[in-house]
């Protein structure tokens, strides 16, 4: 069950089957809430309604991380994947770019506000940068 906290008075729960919550993350100007789940799967769910409204799939381990970019959100795979994926916001929510960058779980991304990077780290003690303008 994930709790989230509106105002100092009331509060939401969301629950996703069994699995293991591992990071949320507000996208598409807030309309929805996006998380990270130990059953490989990105969870998004209206902020208006707090229903399910879609399940993203491609990461072949846990989801440990997301970072959000405007357009676009990016999540990071755990232990054995290390990947990086680029999912598009703009209409129906997408696959837009998988990258493997590393051999291990790929645990934080950030935003270099330049406007074309971001830098990942992870578990491998890497960190890369990427510049998803050019791809």
């Amino acid at each position: 069950v994930l709790t989230v906290q509106l105002n100092k008075t009331s509060t939401i729960n969301i629950t996703i089957a069994q699995d293991i919550l591992l990071c949320t993350l507000f996208i598409n100007n807030g309309k929805n809430i996006a998380i990270g789940s130990k059953d490989k799967n990105i969870y998004l769910f209206s902020t208006s309604t707090y229903k399910l409204v879609q399940t993203l799939s491609a990461h072949r381990a846990s989801v440990c991380s997301l970072a959000n970019f405007g357009s676009f959100f990016a999540s990071g795979g755990d232990n054995g994947c290390g990947s990086l994926i680029l999912w598009e916001t703009t209409g129906q929510f997408r696959l837009k770019k998988k990258v493997n960058f590393h051999s291990a779980a790929l645990t934080c991304i950030v935003d270099i506000l330049d406007g074309s990077h971001m830098a990942t780290g992870g578990y491998d003690k890497k960190i890369n940068i990427y510049n998803y303008k050019k791809g």
